[in-house]
């Protein structure tokens, strides 16, 4: 997605071709008043991308609120947090992590293409799921 800045006076010239421009492109137009910027023109998809966005973050947002107030989950913390450290059952590393890897055995139920195409697919939904947090805290 690019970006354009443009002063509202020009707007007002190049409206249409302005709305062409977005449904065309992935672009945001940002409306200037005396160089500062006043607001964000967006296509109607993008607009529509954004709110479904805001709404999936909204429901998250009250999950976790639930989540953070469910009664098992607290006592299940205070548990934690009351229960003193044992230090028998902390067992010093004994070989090199890089080496224990290096010798596995082979899996025979590892597909690397397969991983790679999920993998791929993740990293794809990190990177939309920061862009949307930047567009939404204002940084783009």
């Amino acid at each position: 997605m690019s970006t354009r800045i443009m002063p509202v006076s020009d707007l007002r010239r190049q409206m249409s071709s302005a709305i062409k421009m977005l449904q065309q492109q992935d672009d945001a137009v940002y409306i200037t008043q005396h160089g500062r910027p006043q607001a964000v023109l967006l296509s109607y998809d993008h607009y529509e991308q954004l709110l479904e966005q805001s709404r999936e973050q909204t429901a998250s947002a009250a999950d976790l609120e639930t989540i953070r107030n469910d009664p098992e989950l607290i006592a299940l913390t205070e548990w934690i947090r009351a229960t003193p450290p044992n230090p028998a059952a902390i067992h010093p590393a004994t070989d090199s992590l890089a080496e224990l890897l290096q010798n596995a055995p082979e899996d025979s139920n590892f597909d690397l293409e397969t991983w790679t195409r999920q993998w791929e697919t993740i990293e794809a939904e990190m990177k939309a799921i920061d862009r949307s947090d930047d567009i939404a805290e204002g940084r783009g």
